[in-house]
């Protein structure tokens, strides 16, 4: 037969053949069409596939380089570098592999190698110089980095990268020199303020530094926060008195209209603030709202800001410098602020176990008239809803009349236009439910007025009453699942008392699962709250007659004396001083100790240690007292009207405290107290 051309005995032979041609690889042998498939697979899906190839690769080498296999990393990174040596991601793996090796000379082959066919890559040559450096080779180092900037002269950012770089490599003072030449080169003497700042800041430099800060500030005023941020994060004290310093005389001369003037005097309150200069930064913002921009606000603002920093005396004097001026929204705004400075100063007093005397009730009665002045003086005051608020709190947190509260919230519920005030007015009923008791419906009002709220300090309040309330209700649980958001929000004015609510949790179910004890110290902490002192003395009755150790008892004995000195300080004292002697958790040491040196310095002032046992409850504190007095240093209390206290013992309790707790929350008062009892011995607080 024939086929192609060519003669064939048999078909078989022409099979044979035919076979023999494939085995032999013969290419022609094959029908024009399929020749046409094997050259589109030749070219097109081969290729694609060593492609492919050379990804997986690169993922494995990645692999192995974030595995610490740097070894096997660097074989996959040298050879697909080979492959395509113009590929920076490849380029970047493989030196990186082999400064993970330590093999430096190679890193910086395979870059000149790189710069030779790709000459003028500002990035590989700026690597060229770290690679240098990382060998150890700094003088090499420095002179790649300033071919790169000669080569680049006019360019701004290669200033910044190669003095980033610089920086990165802790060549603080040649990163410096390097934003020093840019401003030269490119005759700018403003140019990279910032940095140059920041770089001076690093090296302990501060006056120069903050000089640049205030030059940027002269050209750029709405810097000032962003400096702020940069400063905050030295915390400083050296820095923040240059930076003060620097304000001040920069400040001096300066024209109340220059447009820096306000930025500057501002940031300068903040760092006097900070150094905690409270009175001289009450000066400046006066000075700053004298000659600024009608409307500015400063000391109003910085009044808040003193009542946080628990500076109550300077934050009064501060809202007291709108009270006479002709404003007249102003004058109610400061009165209503002041009224609530009253009640948050006294709330500071009694939490903190520093009103031993009437201070406390007289800045109640304070903030009662000041509301009260408000409404007379200011009848259509666009805020009246915000001042029936704080007369619902006075009447719940001071005068304890729950209808008060009630009729006052009545009258406020009529002015509600908005959600946050429906959250507001939301969160009293919430208070007043959870003091007459009513848990369920306290829970009710506080989680709609979180939910309203969202943010912000009213978030914040009513989910610290839903705790609370959850707490009175003993819903433990439910207490510790609403305390954790204000855990996280450091800056929460409730965040202290949520951990320590969560502390007294924590204790009391970790004692007994079914925290029976917990259960009565919270019945107790509401019954006081809501001005039942006999009702929560007698709850605490198992805490203070038992001398076994109970769960949360250092706080159930500090709540029972904080009941018991209002009319027997001496039994109060004997009390701690039993307590003391069998033993109390460190973290309440200190407390204990201040709670027992003011009862010893209030009863040596004169303060009657209660003849007069008072109430059934008292006296049988007083009894268990008698009975288990030996080995304290109330030994010689036989009874609360022979009780006397000299000065010299008053002051030893006092320095006890300190040696203890030198840095302690009462340190500074009880020194404080020290010198005024030293000076004049009949001298009260």
């Amino acid at each position: 037969m024939r086929q192609n051309g060519l003669t064939y005995k048999t078909k078989t032979d022409y099979g044979k053949v035919q076979a023999k041609v494939v085995e032999t690889g013969g290419f022609w042998a094959y029908p024009v069409a399929v020749v046409l498939l094997f050259l589109l697979f030749t070219l097109i899906i081969l290729p694609e596939n060593a492609r492919s190839q050379r990804g997986d690769d690169f993922l494995i080498a990645n692999d192995y380089l974030r595995n610490g296999q740097y070894e096997e990393a660097y074989r996959i990174f040298s050879r697909l570098l080979r492959q395509n040596p113009d590929s920076h991601p490849v380029y970047d793996r493989a030196v990186t592999s082999l400064v993970s090796l330590k093999r430096f000379d190679e890193a910086v082959e395979i870059t000149k190698d790189r710069l030779r066919r790709i000459p003028g890559d500002i990035v590989t040559q700026v690597r060229l110089g770290e690679l240098y450096h990382m060998a150890g080779d700094t003088e090499n180092a420095f002179a790649s980095w300033q071919q790169t900037i000669d080569q680049n002269i006019n360019q701004p950012q290669v200033y910044r990268y190669i003095a980033e770089t610089l920086s990165g490599r802790r060549e603080f003072e040649k990163s410096l020199s390097t934003y020093y030449q840019a401003r030269v080169n490119l005759n700018n003497p403003t140019l990279f303020g910032n940095e140059i700042a920041r770089s001076l800041l690093v090296l302990g430099r501060f006056e120069p530094g903050m000089q640049e800060y205030v030059n940027l500030l002269m050209t750029s005023p709405m810097y000032a926060p962003t400096i702020q941020r940069q400063l905050i994060q030295y915390d400083d004290r050296d820095l923040y008195d240059a930076a003060i310093v620097t304000l001040e005389e920069a400040t001096s001369s300066m024209l109340p209209g220059n447009e820096a003037f306000s930025p500057m005097r501002g940031l300068l309150i903040w760092l006097l603030m900070e150094r905690q200069l409270y009175r001289r930064a009450l000066v400046v913002a006066r000075n700053l709202e004298r000659s600024g921009q009608e409307g500015s606000l400063t000391v109003f603002s910085l009044g808040n800001r003193l009542k946080n920093a628990g500076q109550f005396e300077l934050a009064e004097q501060a809202f007291a410098y709108y009270l006479d001026g002709d404003d007249r929204e102003m004058r109610a705004m400061a009165g209503e602020e002041t009224a609530r400075l009253y009640m948050d100063w006294a709330d500071y007093l009694i939490n903190n176990n520093l009103d031993f005397g009437s201070r406390a009730d007289t800045l109640y009665r304070a903030a009662s008239r000041t509301i009260e002045s408000i409404e007379t003086q200011f009848a259509v005051y666009d805020r009246q809803l915000q001042v029936l608020a704080l007369q619902v709190e006075l009447a719940l947190n001071y005068l304890k009349d729950v209808a008060l509260a009630e009729d006052y919230l009545g009258r406020m519920r009529a002015l509600v236009r908005s959600e946050n005030e429906q959250a507001l007015s939301d969160y009293l009923q919430g208070r007043i439910d959870m003091f007459r008791g009513r848990f369920m419906q306290a829970r009710v009002h506080y989680t709609r007025a979180n939910r309203t709220a969202a943010m912000g300090d009213m978030a914040d309040r009513s989910r610290y009453y839903l705790a609370l309330n959850d707490f009175y209700n003993g819903d433990f649980e439910y207490a510790g699942l609403q305390m954790r958001p204000l855990q996280r929000q450091s800056t929460s004015l409730f965040a202290n008392n949520a951990l320590r609510l969560r502390l007294w949790i924590s204790e009391g179910v970790a004692a007994d699962s079914n925290a029976t004890d917990l259960r009565i110290f919270a019945k107790a902490r509401h019954q006081y709250e809501t001005g039942n002192h006999e009702g929560a003395l007698h709850t605490l009755i198992p805490y203070l007659t038992d001398t076994s150790p109970m769960p949360v008892k250092d706080e159930a004995v500090l709540l029972a004396s904080s009941i018991i000195r209002r009319t027997n300080p001496g039994v109060a004292m004997g009390l701690l001083a039993v307590h003391m002697n069998r033993g109390i958790a460190w973290a309440s040491r200190e407390r204990v100790m201040w709670e027992k040196a003011r009862l010893a310095d209030l009863i040596h002032r004169g303060a009657p240690p209660g003849g007069d046992a008072g109430s059934e409850t008292i006296t049988t504190i007083a009894r268990f007292i008698e009975t288990n007095k030996a080995g304290t240093d109330m030994a010689g209390f036989v009874a609360a009207e022979t009780l006397s206290i000299d000065l010299e013992t008053v002051i030893d309790l006092y320095e006890n405290m300190l040696i203890e707790h030198p840095t302690g929350f009462y340190a500074q008062v009880a020194r404080e107290r020290i010198r005024k009892l030293q000076d004049s011995e009949g001298r009260s607080l």
